[in-house]
């Protein structure tokens, strides 16, 4: 995920907030929002 990483720290320097949609993954959405440190997650 280092790509991922890296856009998701330039984004947020940038004043964006991050969120992540799931269909239904309740884990995986959380496991990701967690290890990205991301502001939500919805599934």
């Amino acid at each position: 995920m280092p790509g991922l990483t890296q856009l998701v720290l330039k984004l947020e320097a940038l004043g964006w907030k991050i969120a992540i949609a799931s269909g239904g993954f309740t884990f995986f959405a959380d496991y990701l929002r967690d290890q990205l440190r991301l502001t939500a997650a919805v599934a």
